[in-house]
């Protein structure tokens, strides 16, 4: 279940349902003015939500930190309770906001608005703050104004894996064990019927979302085909064979730009993969 998807829902709203279907009712409710939290400590989940019952944070927890055990799920954007502050931040990058804990009974904490979390850290030794530990994830969507550039939901991004090979769609579906989005023959004809294709055709396409960046998209996709590098690398290999990851940026102001973290580049590089951006003002 993707918990950023849920943010601003209401609690009657199915998917909150079936969420709160999932936690079951071993859980203690803390009023306050504006808000209540519920609270599954066993579970190492709070959901916050406001007096008209609108899910607006979610709190992810680490084993120990305020009596919550384990979050019994997967963290959000491939990160996990096991990495220190250096592997997150290898993971996801150098985050927009941070602050460093003013001493040893203060940890430290990073925002990343780009994926609508705050990741807070143990509090550590002078000089380890990189190796401290994780205490729980705060997860919400960032407020109005964080950013200087002022076009946060206005602008779409898609990222989509495009295959170009003389293999067959059918088994770069086996190899690389994903559902493609669109798969064509060579001879097959597209853009309205006006060329026609040189080489084989696989897409897997993921969903538009509105955002301020595409890299929460790509290290989706990314996330997705590291497991499977070795067979990425095999059919890139291959005769005629070219692997893109094409960003679409639907944009609704002027003066944008796009940008993608260096860990992100690393891991594109490292599967030989290209990267190519299509930009429209829409």
């Amino acid at each position: 279940m993707n918990l950023l998807e849920l943010l601003t829902k209401h609690k009657k709203e199915q998917q909150i349902q079936n969420l709160l279907q999932l936690l079951g009712d071993k859980y203690k409710i803390s009023h306050h003015k504006d808000f209540y939290y519920q609270n599954y400590k066993s579970l190492g989940i709070s959901l916050l939500f406001n007096t008209d019952d609108y899910l607006k944070q979610v709190f992810l927890y680490n084993k120990g930190h305020d009596d919550y055990e384990r979050y019994f799920g997967q963290l959000p954007h491939g990160i996990s309770f096991d990495m220190t502050k250096k592997e997150v931040e290898e993971k996801l990058g150098i985050p927009e906001i941070s602050e460093s804990g003013s001493s040893k009974t203060l940890g430290s904490w990073s925002y990343y608005p780009e994926f609508w979390m705050m990741v807070n850290y143990q509090p550590h030794e002078d000089g380890k703050e990189m190796q401290s530990s994780m205490t729980y994830i705060d997860l919400s969507m960032p407020p109005p104004g964080w950013q200087k550039e002022a076009y946060f939901i206005n602008n779409e991004h898609e990222v989509v894996l495009r295959i170009e090979t003389d293999l067959p769609p059918d088994i770069v579906t086996s190899m690389l064990g994903l559902q493609p989005s669109t798969t064509a023959w060579a001879g097959e004809t597209y853009s309205g019927e006006q060329k026609v294709r040189k080489h084989n055709y696989w897409e897997y396409r993921l969903e538009i979302r509105k955002s301020t960046s595409v890299i929460p998209q790509v290290s989706i996709l990314l996330d997705l085909l590291e497991p499977v590098a070795d067979k990425v690398s095999q059919v890139a290999e291959g005769t005629n064979s070219r692997i893109t990851i094409s960003s679409y940026h639907y944009w609704r102001d002027k003066d944008n730009s796009m940008k993608l973290s260096n860990q992100q580049l690393r891991r594109i590089v490292g599967m030989g993969l290209g990267v190519e951006y299509f930009f429209y003002t829409v």
